[in-house]
């Protein structure tokens, strides 16, 4: 797997391609999540677009769920927005992250990079002020 992280003011831009392992995509959560800068993240947009396979499971993405559990106390405030072609797997990231007995943060997963703006954009109502461009430009 290869990712990049693009730190924002207001936020962290992943983007992840290649083959995806399970164990790799939860390290580069918990990388972000534990990193100083985490405290003031308004919004996670982690980009799968380039995946070409992966390893994920809905057992995966419990334990991703189980992180975000644990770093909430830290910020309270983040939103995540997940950019996933594969439909079978927005639809376990969808199921698992926002099921009530798992839910921490705020999360969607959209098709496009625009569609993920347009939702975080509406989740901190910025858009009629404007300031939602600025916040996630990438």
């Amino acid at each position: 797997m290869i990712y990049d992280s693009i730190w924002k003011p207001a936020g962290v831009y992943k983007k992840l391609s290649g083959f995806v392992t399970a164990i790799d995509f939860i390290r580069a959560a918990v990388e972000v999540q534990s990193d100083q800068r985490f405290e003031d993240v308004r919004y996670i947009v982690k980009d799968l677009s380039e995946v070409t396979g992966h390893t994920l499971t809905p057992e995966s993405m419990t334990d991703l769920a189980v992180i975000h559990c644990g770093f909430q106390s830290i910020n309270p405030n983040c939103r995540i927005v997940f950019v996933c072609l594969d439909e079978n797997l927005a639809n376990v990231i969808k199921s698992t992250l926002t099921s009530q007995k798992l839910a921490s943060y705020p999360v969607e997963v959209m098709g496009t990079v625009s569609e993920a703006k347009d939702w975080l954009g509406r989740q901190f109502d910025l858009q009629s002020t404007g300031l939602v461009k600025r916040l996630v430009r990438y």
